[in-house]
């Protein structure tokens, strides 16, 4: 092999030893905020704002933790990634339910804070996101906080004049079902 081969094979093992240690390291930090997000108390106080809301029988507070960064940031691909890792490296169930629905209150509280801004589009797609990973969570495990979620969403949206009519829906069938 000729000496410029080699230095070519050189950069090229440098630059995936690169690549996965910072996989590796990405995938480190994720894991230790998934068991932070896990953690009952610290889930509690990361959900600051309080939503009043009704489903028309019953009036409730939901808190939704905040958003910081939100999808037209540069770093919002790692979010995803990071969301990404924490539904996978979870097992079924309750615990999966919990991160689910953590998820699904992160994307409404985008959607909050993009309404705010004025980027209508944006928020109506993450509330969409929002109702998806809601309804992961129902699939995982059923409770009355992923009811009341639904209703919680409803509200924001609802105090944008917005309104997505699959979540009224859902929001519905879930009302009969209860």
């Amino acid at each position: 092999m000729t000496e410029k081969g080699k230095k070519i094979r050189n950069i090229i093992s440098t630059i995936l030893a690169c690549i996965f240690a910072v996989g590796v390291l990405f995938v480190s930090i994720s894991r230790g905020s998934l068991d932070a997000a896990l953690n009952i108390d610290n889930n509690r106080d990361m959900r600051k704002t309080a939503i009043e809301a009704t489903d028309g029988d019953e009036i409730f507070t939901y808190k939704i933790p905040q958003a910081w960064v939100l999808p037209d940031n540069s770093l919002y691909c790692f979010k995803t990634l990071r969301d990404y890792v924490w539904l996978h490296f979870t097992p079924r169930g309750a615990k999966r339910s919990e991160i689910a629905l953590f998820i699904a209150d992160k994307k409404i509280s985008e959607a909050k804070r993009l309404l705010t801004e004025n980027k209508t589009q944006m928020a109506i797609e993450a509330s969409k996101e929002a109702l998806n990973k809601l309804k992961y969570a129902k699939n995982e495990k059923n409770s009355k906080e992923i009811y009341h979620a639904g209703w919680a969403y409803a509200q924001i949206l609802e105090s944008y004049g917005q309104k997505i009519k699959e979540l009224d829906e859902w929001n519905k069938t879930q009302k009969e079902s209860q």
